[in-house]
């Protein structure tokens, strides 16, 4: 496993300038904004070609795309140079993760708004235009849009309607396994997923950019942490995207191990503020245990290692904690009511069981 980066709370370079909203809001509304996809990708080249099909194939065309390549041994770059020419590549030098990666893109990227989009999702075709429609029409505090993602196998079944967060620290696809229902008006969600969310930029120079050091999953969870906790809010919209669900790293693989147990610790340890930290200890310390147990018993040395290694350099943490903490203007309760009470475990593994059949694997 790769050892603790040092960039820990690095993309938390935030504006102390105060950000007026209501200027923002205006603007966009007088004037549409314009739109940059960043897409990252790893040897994905037989995903980019559905990916970039659907994106053009949409009512509402994105003013530039930009393929951040994190150092692909795979026909990317010349397929790309060839098919798309009109499309911006990034190149890496070696394999920068999720995150690096795309604060690498959205840094170069000029739109009023950013959609993050994975390289194995399917846009609908009219899924950009209400995304960015709701968006220019949002209250001044809405700082993202999230579409709901589909499993790509499983059409009709949510694999994703934005984040929700629980009483125990732990981060997960809300609505996952459910049926999809019908088109409904744009409600809030505690955050989006960066599979495919579009971001007001302001937003973003308010709170800052992925967080490098998680490398790969739940950096989203992070950033949505501190939207919520500066006070921006995210909706979801009618809009579809199909995804193939860990198409780049295995489902269930050692790896997503990995980094899904250090990075829940790092992203709670980084968001939670003092007093739900002292609320919720019990739930958080039950949990970690109960999953402790659950993989000492099944041989996962991957996700006891991800729990070493979220502590192995706690003082980094606390630092970029403090930053954080110092930054918010949301009232506590405000952000407990957005906590839901924790399943058991067995829960969690049963949603894993019907999430592998969803996929196929």
């Amino acid at each position: 496993m790769p050892e603790h980066p040092d960039s820990i709370g690095e993309s938390v370079a935030f504006n102390d300038a105060p950000v007026n909203r209501d200027s923002q809001i205006r603007y966009t509304r007088r004037m549409r904004a314009t739109i940059s996809v960043v897409i990252v990708t790893f040897n994905g080249r037989h995903l980019l070609e559905p990916c970039l099909r659907a994106l053009f194939a949409g009512a509402r065309l994105p003013d530039e795309v930009i393929v951040i390549d994190n150092a692909s041994r795979d026909e990317t770059v010349a397929w790309l140079g060839e098919t798309y020419p009109s499309i911006r590549l990034e190149r890496c030098a070696a394999n920068l993760g999720f995150a690096a990666a795309n604060n690498r893109a959205i840094r170069a990227s000029r739109g009023g708004y950013v959609l993050t989009l994975n390289n194995d999702t399917e846009i609908a075709p009219d899924a950009l235009a209400r995304m960015a429609s709701v968006l220019d029409d949002a209250g001044a505090f809405t700082g993202a849009v999230m579409p709901t993602m589909v499993f790509a196998k499983s059409p009709d079944m949510i694999a994703c309607a934005g984040l929700e967060t629980f009483t125990n620290g732990v981060v997960r696809d809300a609505g996952v396994g459910q049926r999809i229902g019908s088109n409904q008006a744009p409600y809030p969600i505690f955050g989006p997923s960066a599979g495919a969310a579009l971001y007001r930029r302001a937003a973003l120079d308010d709170v800052g950019l992925f967080d490098p050091a998680f490398f790969m999953y739940l950096e989203d969870a992070d950033l949505a942490w501190r939207l919520r906790l500066r006070g921006w809010e995210t909706l979801a919209v009618s809009a579809i995207v199909r995804h193939t669900v860990s198409a780049t790293a295995t489902y269930g693989s050692p790896r997503k191990a990995y980094y899904l147990a250090r990075n829940r610790w790092w992203c709670l340890l980084k968001n939670l503020p003092a007093s739900l930290l002292q609320r919720y200890a019990v739930d958080v310390a039950r949990y970690d245990a109960a999953a402790t147990a659950y993989a000492t018993l099944t041989g996962d040395r991957a996700s006891l290692l991800g729990r070493r290694d979220a502590v192995r350099d706690l003082s980094t943490i606390l630092r970029a904690r403090r930053v954080i903490q110092s930054r918010v203007t949301v009232p506590v309760d405000e952000i407990a009511a957005w906590l839901l009470a924790s399943p058991p475990l067995v829960t969690t593994l049963r949603e894993r069981r019907v999430i592998r059949a969803l996929i196929g694997k």
